[in-house]
């Protein structure tokens, strides 16, 4: 962060969001209170010869993350105090040309985010209804998407796809029975290949399982192999694929509306911006 010669914007803060990449905001002050939130006006990037020389910086921090959702960007620095703060984008309609449009940022810290209580930010970009769902030729009693297009076909990996409006298929579920899971347990090296071979293929990939953790575990449910053994099989499959969403859901009903759901959310993201 720099100090300028604006009377209303006195800071430029600098964000790398890309490597020798930087988003550019004129803002009102150092850090946002308690409660508080600074108005900025966001500029044209800069490249890393494009930064300032002179004067020194007021304030610079590494970052630890940084990511989008939607029309928010979340930013948390290396430190231990305000480290988490998001710039927040949003789009009015101008007052003097109702057809015309503009965007105005916001930033916001945790401790402002706190006492605001604004709720759950979910992006709104993408399609509600409408997708395009691949179910594998081989799944028996598959789940039902009538609000969705779903095509029969022999998926490499997984029940159930999601296809994009360019073609591209960029997320895929499997789906297991309590029954089919135990099952599975004797054959463990066969289902982590065709796991690894799912989180390999897709971006977003999830194992949903038709059972309670608890119906899992119960050694009363189970005529073949004990709870513990069973619960340590669920621990070997979380730690050995981190990037695998696993689902527990207590019946057919909850997991297809999970499915549903994951897909929609994946497409709200994915989907490029003409298709909204």
């Amino acid at each position: 962060m720099f100090r300028i010669e604006n009377e209303r914007f006195p800071y430029q803060l600098l964000i790398e969001h890309e490597p020798g990449r930087f988003l550019n905001y004129r803002v009102q002050d150092k850090w946002p209170g308690p409660g508080r939130s600074i108005f900025c006006i966001a500029k044209d990037e800069l490249t890393e010869e494009e930064l300032p020389v002179e004067p020194e910086p007021v304030d610079s921090c590494e970052i630890r993350a940084i990511s989008h959702y939607g029309r928010k960007l979340v930013v948390v620095l290396d430190r231990k105090i305000r480290k988490r703060s998001w710039f927040i984008t949003v789009e009015k309609k101008s007052k003097t040309d109702p057809n015309r449009t503009y965007q105005q940022t916001f930033w916001i810290t945790q401790s402002s985010a706190a006492a605001r209580r604004g709720g759950a930010y979910l992006s709104k970009r993408g399609k509600r209804d409408g997708l395009f769902i691949v179910r594998d030729k081989r799944e028996r009693y598959g789940y039902r998407f009538p609000r969705h297009e779903v095509e029969k076909a022999v998926l490499p990996c997984g029940d159930y796809a999601l296809r994009l409006s360019s073609g591209e298929t960029i997320a895929a579920v499997e789906r297991k029975t309590r029954d089919q899971l135990l099952h599975d347990i004797g054959t463990l090296d066969v289902l982590k290949a065709s796991l690894l071979e799912m989180v390999e293929t897709y971006k977003y990939k999830a194992l949903v399982i038709e059972a309670t953790y608890r119906d899992l575990v119960d050694p009363k449910k189970s005529r073949f192999y004990s709870g513990g053994f069973v619960a340590e099989v669920i621990a070997e499959l979380f730690i050995t694929f981190p990037g695998l969403q696993i689902v527990f859901c207590s019946n057919r009903k909850f997991a297809t509306e999970w499915v549903e759901r994951y897909f929609q959310r994946i497409s709200k993201l994915e989907e490029p911006e003409q298709n909204r």
